[in-house]
């Protein structure tokens, strides 16, 4: 088996070649504009005043039909010649995708990458997208952090709130989080899914 090795892990060739597979990459660099204020150079604009984008990082958008909006992100040059040019997007994309799958009135998703020290934070009031955002965060009670940070300012009780995790915890984690949530719901990310 040959391996790829990509900043801090390595990803066997043959899930960098699987087209049946859809790529997620593990980023912050991302920014979400309104369709109705959408151009690709408006969004690059954004993304560059917004983030810190390296001169070979590629500039992408990817639209989110039921926010009508436009994800413009960020990857590496690098990561697109080892993937044949297949189609990646921002983890971002994918925990938005799943803000249609919640039904409860508050929709809290999070997810937390030990290895990219990444947390992921989405919120939701009904149909209306609250926040989505990326967090560098050293460890998961940093993560928790951002996360408690991110439902005070878009003020959502977290008691009358189920949190849905897309990460791997622990049972001493997820009673924690279960101590301020209604509940936690430890989520599966697609089969035909692949983070890099």
């Amino acid at each position: 088996m040959f391996f790829y090795k990509f900043p801090g892990f390595f990803i066997p060739l043959e899930v960098l070649y699987n087209y049946k597979c859809m790529y997620y990459y593990l980023t912050d660099k991302f920014t979400l504009i309104p369709d109705i204020f959408f151009s690709a150079k408006e969004g690059e604009e954004a993304l560059r005043e917004s983030q810190i984008v390296e001169y070979d990082d590629i500039i992408k958008d990817c639209h989110i039909k039921p926010l009508q909006a436009h994800l413009v992100y960020a990857l590496p040059e690098q990561l697109l010649y080892k993937t044949n040019d297949s189609t990646i997007y921002p983890f971002a994309a994918y925990l938005l995708e799943r803000l249609q799958e919640i039904q409860e009135y508050n929709k809290v998703i999070f997810h937390y990458s030990p290895g990219r020290n990444l947390a992921h934070v989405v919120i939701a009031k009904g149909d209306n997208l609250q926040l989505v955002n990326a967090y560098g965060a050293d460890g998961f009670e940093s993560a928790c952090y951002f996360l408690f940070l991110a439902v005070k300012q878009t003020i959502v009780n977290p008691l009358q709130t189920k949190l849905q995790v897309y990460s791997h915890l622990s049972s001493e984690d997820k009673q924690t989080l279960g101590m301020y949530f209604q509940a936690v719901n430890i989520c599966q990310i697609d089969s035909k899914t692949e983070l890099l």
